[in-house]
């Protein structure tokens, strides 16, 4: 019989990660956010809806972050991401929950994080295709929480000044800066992530903070392949492809 699932090796080996073989699996996306994060290393950081656990597993294998938590809803890929941890031998740097982060609203961790990080589903419900796979239809598609939810979620679960990272879609730019001021959040980092140069931004990447006074930052772009269809060296050097 057929193992549902696999290991595959990241980071020129220095990252093992468990991934079912049909059902949800990370994409570049995360990767892109697991590096964009410029919190400082001491600082307790919460993943809302982590998946199989690569944003923490990323963050504590190339950029050293000693304390990270992952929420995961769905019962399979909060057991993967558990089981990563542990074959990563991570366990004193991420602790994997498997419960739904929008209980954070009513009921706060007693203990806030500094930051919280999310790579969340860019779809309303009832737009676009809907996958037949539970789990991809979950991470596309506002099933489990809609935009509201999420931002409600990081602002309840991280402190009074704490900061929050996002990886979303142009298209629904305006409903999520208008959602983010509301919880008190002003940008302070901007970068937009276009498939190729002289294509549209596909992506952008933001860092918010809770009632900051500083001034947003531009960065220049990101660009995931050269027009020649290979990644860029940005893209090679955070895949550690070279």
């Amino acid at each position: 019989m057929k193992s549902d699932s696999a290991v595959t090796e990241f980071l020129n080996g220095r990252l093992k990660v468990l991934q079912g073989i049909r059902g949800y699996r990370f994409s570049v996306d995360a990767v892109l956010l697991a590096n964009f994060i410029d919190e400082p290393l001491d600082h307790r950081i919460i993943d809302l809806g982590t998946g199989c656990g690569i944003i923490p597993l990323i963050m504590a294998v190339e950029r050293r972050y000693k304390d990270i938590t992952g929420v995961e809803i769905q019962k399979q890929l909060a057991g993967y991401a558990a089981k990563n941890v542990s074959l990563n031998k991570l366990e004193t740097a991420i602790k994997i929950l498997r419960a739904d982060f929008r209980s954070f609203i009513t009921d706060p961790p007693r203990k806030l994080f500094d930051a919280a990080v999310a790579n969340p589903p860019y779809k309303k419900p009832g737009t676009g295709k809907v996958n037949p796979s539970k789990e991809k239809a979950i991470a596309r598609h506002e099933i489990k929480c809609s935009l509201q939810d999420l931002i409600r979620s990081a602002a309840a679960a991280t402190k009074k000044r704490g900061t929050l990272y996002l990886i979303y879609h142009p298209f629904r730019i305006d409903e999520l800066i208008s959602e983010l001021k509301k919880y008190e959040y002003h940008l302070e980092r901007f970068c937009s992530v276009h498939p190729r140069p002289c294509e549209p931004a596909s992506l952008f990447l933001l860092k918010t903070a809770k009632r900051s006074s500083r001034e947003t930052v531009i960065e220049p772009p990101v660009y995931i392949y050269e027009t020649t269809g290979e990644y860029t060296p940005y893209l090679r050097r955070i895949l550690a492809m070279d």
